[in-house]
């Protein structure tokens, strides 16, 4: 069972991986240099907010924690670690100074992942329920988005430079 999970966790990481890189280093250049740069953060946050929400509805459909997020959450909230895995040993030892860093980062990967990783419960699988959780999803990958969007905007000015 560890390893089917290990087999799909590695699945979705790497497909989340390449529909990522496809977005952020084919197709922001592309509509920076096109449409520029608000029509840029404009359309590809409307691309993010789609993978976002379908990611969330994938994953409660599924009702299965193969990211093992809600396996964090639960061991969070328990402050257990004896019979762990050692990833969710690792991100314990990790984010126990700052949850923060986890969010940005789970966010910068899927936004849809910071909802999973930040709604309230574990292994309930509801969406967007919560308190402003729309408005927190929104925002995070907003930041996210525009952080992005500014790098490679600036990447290809800097490159236009000295061409």
């Amino acid at each position: 069972m560890e390893r089917k999970k290990v087999t799909l966790f590695g699945f979705i990481f790497l497909f989340n991986s390449i529909v990522k890189g496809i977005i952020d280093y084919l197709l922001i250049p592309m509509f920076i240099g096109e449409m520029g740069y608000l029509s840029s953060v404009l359309v590809t946050t409307i691309i993010y907010i789609l993978i976002g929400i379908l990611s969330v509805k994938i994953y409660d459909y599924c009702k299965k924690d193969y990211l093992l997020i809600e396996a964090l959450k639960d061991a969070e909230k328990n402050n257990q670690t004896s019979e762990l895995n050692f990833i969710i040993k690792l991100i314990l030892k990790w984010t126990r100074k700052n949850k923060t860093i986890l969010g940005l980062l789970l966010a910068s990967q899927n936004p849809g992942l910071i909802v999973i990783y930040y709604r309230e419960g574990s292994f309930l699988y509801n969406g967007f329920v919560g308190k402003n959780m729309k408005i927190f999803f929104f925002i995070n990958l907003l930041i996210v988005n525009v952080y992005w969007n500014t790098a490679i905007y600036t990447g290809v000015s800097i490159f236009n430079l000295f061409r």
